[in-house]
């Protein structure tokens, strides 16, 4: 390996490590093309996503040719077309030849703009664009997309990028809900349990938290277990918490880890092993159930 390269490569680290966008998408570049260390196509992909965060456009056109190719990620053509467009949103040169080139269907190209709008709104893998999202959203929405009316819902509900109206936002997940849509049973839990376009019920948002997470919703999990730490709409029991939390932990919700941890302390053994020995037996989480994305999404 070129002793020029694994300099390269230890100046890009230092400087991703300081969290500064262009050094995290060059340093993904090195790990994508083995320069200056063994190539490793999911740890690239990985840092594509931080700089994407940041605003990268170079990153997010990078995410697309990732998709596109299948590097490090399942291939998806509909995928990188979204994030082809979030790059050139992002302002990047590069990506206008690639999006007037790529074979793509137009009932994909609609797709893809759904699953953007929801990146917009989520604002997980890219910086939040609510006028972006509630653009992209409403026409798929209207026409009966449960993703669009779930994502639309929270909207409303947090004010993001539209007038706080609890009742709009309760009204979408509910029409989300009747498609059996397993994020929008969250959204009408969380709804029931603050009191958002209704009283508040504790008991009826239990409900609806089961129900979600009985749907593998590692979210709908996570407020489950809360619910049962608290006593709040259930008895208090730390037991059915700690499973709960154990599920939500198998799922990669991190705040259930920090939960188990506090659930550990004042748990006996016996009971730790009954709580994990109920986790066995509840089904296993989905990998795309926390998300509006509903798979279709990155991952």
């Amino acid at each position: 390996m070129p002793q020029n390269d694994v300099a390269a490569f230890e100046w890009a680290r230092k400087a991703a490590e300081q969290d500064d966008a262009a050094a995290e998408n060059e340093l993904a570049n090195l790990y994508r093309s083995g320069h200056g260390t063994p190539k490793d196509l999911v740890t690239a992909v990985q840092w594509y996503r931080k700089a994407a965060r940041k605003g990268s456009g170079a990153a997010m056109f990078n995410l697309a040719t990732s998709y596109y190719n299948g590097d490090g990620v399942p291939s998806s053509t509909t995928t990188a077309y979204a994030w082809m467009l979030a790059a050139a949103d992002a302002g990047d040169a590069q990506v206008h030849d690639a999006l007037a080139h790529l074979d793509i269907s137009s009932s994909d190209i609609a797709l893809a703009h759904l699953q953007l709008g929801i990146m917009y709104a989520q604002a997980e893998d890219l910086p939040a664009n609510s006028s972006a999202a509630l653009r992209l959203l409403l026409e798929p929405a209207t026409s009966g997309n449960p993703q669009a009316e779930a994502a639309l819902g929270i909207m409303y509900f947090a004010g993001n990028g539209v007038m706080p109206d609890p009742l709009k936002g309760l009204d979408w997940c509910q029409k989300a809900a009747k498609k059996n849509f397993p994020p929008a049973f969250l959204c009408i839990g969380l709804a029931h349990e603050h009191g958002l376009g209704m009283p508040a019920d504790l008991g009826v948002a239990v409900k609806w938290y089961r129900k979600a997470a009985d749907s593998a919703d590692p979210q709908a999990m996570m407020r489950l277990g809360n619910m049962y730490t608290q006593g709040k709409g259930v008895g208090k029991d730390e037991v059915t918490a700690a499973m709960w939390f154990i599920l939500a932990d198998s799922c990669h919700v991190p705040a259930a880890t920090e939960a188990l941890k506090i659930l550990v302390v004042q748990l006996g053994g016996k009971q730790l092993e009954r709580a994990k020995k109920m986790a066995a037996q509840h089904r296993a989480c989905t990998l795309a159930s926390d998300t509006l994305l509903g798979g279709s999404g990155s991952q």
